[in-house]
């Protein structure tokens, strides 16, 4: 792999062509609404959810939150409730209580983010030349394979546990 200035230049290159030719609307997000970062509590909620093999209930989450300062149950809940009124999580009913799971996949937050905060630059292309001096090769390797090979518009949009 190339990582010489022109080297990466190049993969700059092929990442601006790939924006410019692939459209912005290639995630199903309703209403192309932007997205917010977590707040450190959902951030927590969502990696213990995304981790899971199975559905979590509030009982099971604020069970592994348990720390120096482990949030309430009541506040687990609430907060949970609200990722999924925001359309992070479902839930299904399981005897007395719910059992939630992620309707997204952590790589669609990644690359949301992502994709909003390039869309703030003032110049993608200097953006993105940073961005890429940043990445050690395997890294440059993964986003030229991933530029010669993208995934379906709807990949990652789902719960996946990454």
């Amino acid at each position: 792999m190339d990582t010489t200035p022109c080297g990466r230049l190049s993969l700059i290159r092929t990442l601006l062509q790939h924006l410019a030719t692939s459209g912005q609307a290639d995630e199903p997000w309703e209403g192309s609404m932007a997205i917010r970062p977590f707040g450190e509590l959902e951030s927590k909620i969502m990696r213990i959810v995304w981790r899971q093999e199975a559905p979590v209930t509030i009982h099971a989450l604020t069970s592994a939150l348990n720390g120096p300062r482990t949030p309430a149950y009541t506040t687990v809940m609430t907060v949970t409730e609200r990722l999924r009124e925001k359309g992070w999580l479902t839930r299904v009913k399981n005897g007395r209580s719910y059992q939630y799971s992620a309707a997204r996949s952590a790589d669609f937050y990644t690359a949301e983010l992502m994709r909003q905060v390039l869309d703030a630059s003032t110049d993608r292309e200097r953006a993105l030349r940073r961005f890429a001096a940043r990445l050690d090769p395997r890294e440059a390797a993964a986003l030229r394979q991933a530029l010669a090979d993208p995934p379906s518009p709807a990949a990652g949009a789902h719960r996946s546990n990454g």
